[in-house]
């Protein structure tokens, strides 16, 4: 089995980290994550590290924000096991709120589990 990502297996990462944090799914977003992955959202924001750490990290956004809704810009861009997106994100209770812009920064493993997530906006 080949197990270089290519963009068909980083487009289905990307997918399923949207929608299921579109749509709050807890434990949904971290079984995306290897076990020592850390999560960095917003750069320069304390990290966090492992399954326990990361799930406190949605559970909190989770409560303060509420669902969110995400529009792509364009498709992902790929090198080795990085993979680079860039989306608009809003807090799906303002309806009529601003977008954001958000860079994501993935590293994937070899079981294709993010071992990394950079946030910036």
């Amino acid at each position: 089995m080949d197990s270089r990502l290519d963009h068909v297996g980083a487009e289905t990462i990307v997918d399923r980290y949207l929608a299921r944090h579109a749509a709050t799914d807890l434990e949904g977003v971290v079984a995306l994550f290897a076990e020592a992955a850390i999560v960095e959202d917003p750069v320069g924001a304390p990290v966090r590290r492992g399954h326990a750490d990361i799930r406190d990290f949605y559970r909190e956004t989770y409560i303060r924000n509420g669902p969110v809704v995400f529009e792509r810009v364009g498709r992902v861009l790929l090198g080795a096991d990085e993979i680079a997106l860039h989306v608009r994100a809003r807090l799906a209770r303002d309806v009529d709120g601003a977008w954001m812009d958000v860079i994501y920064l993935l590293r994937v493993d070899e079981a294709r589990l993010v071992r990394s997530l950079r946030a910036f906006f």
